[in-house]
């Protein structure tokens, strides 16, 4: 097949090799804003970022099945939401992931981060996370979900928002 005449097949198998997993985002989100927010605003005190935060996107329900992940990535943008955007103006600062599945459910899927120590090499944690952890981080920091190997792996993913970093 030649991929040339049909560009959007091209762009899908693109995609599939950065992300692949199935998504879908909740419409009602006031039932896990006050869920979640309490954890979001505990992580950002208690591990002295102190982001101005004052907003969230809509929360993204994620189902990782057989041989499917999310590449390294970072869930933040220097520029900010364009104008006519919900959140115009803003940018994430805090990302969060809760893991819905119990670990004997499935297989890999594993959560790692990456980043460059003072000594400039490059660290990598991966954590095999149990169900109901959740783990707040900076929408800028790099990470992965790595393929899941067995079974299906199911997460809530949310962004917290403010003004630009200065």
């Amino acid at each position: 097949m030649n991929l040339k005449k049909y560009p959007s097949i091209k762009k899908h198998k693109l995609c599939k090799k950065i992300r692949h997993s199935d998504v879908s985002f909740f419409q009602d989100n006031k039932w896990i804003h006050n869920l979640m927010n309490p954890y979001m605003v505990d992580a950002n005190r208690q591990s002295e970022w102190n982001f101005n935060i004052n907003a969230s996107e809509k929360y993204q329900f994620t189902t990782y099945k057989l041989n499917q992940h999310y590449a390294w990535h970072q869930d933040g943008f220097k520029q900010p939401f364009p104008p006519g955007h919900e959140h115009a103006g803003l940018i994430r600062k805090l990302s969060f992931s809760l893991v819905l599945s119990d670990k004997v459910g499935y297989k890999g899927g594993d959560l790692c981060f990456s980043y460059v120590d003072q000594e400039k090499k490059k660290v990598e944690i991966k954590h095999t996370l149990e169900m109901g952890t959740v783990v707040v981080f900076p929408s800028f920091v790099w990470h992965k979900v790595e393929p899941v190997i067995k079974g299906t792996r199911f997460s809530l993913v949310g962004w917290y928002l403010g003004e630009s970093f200065k």
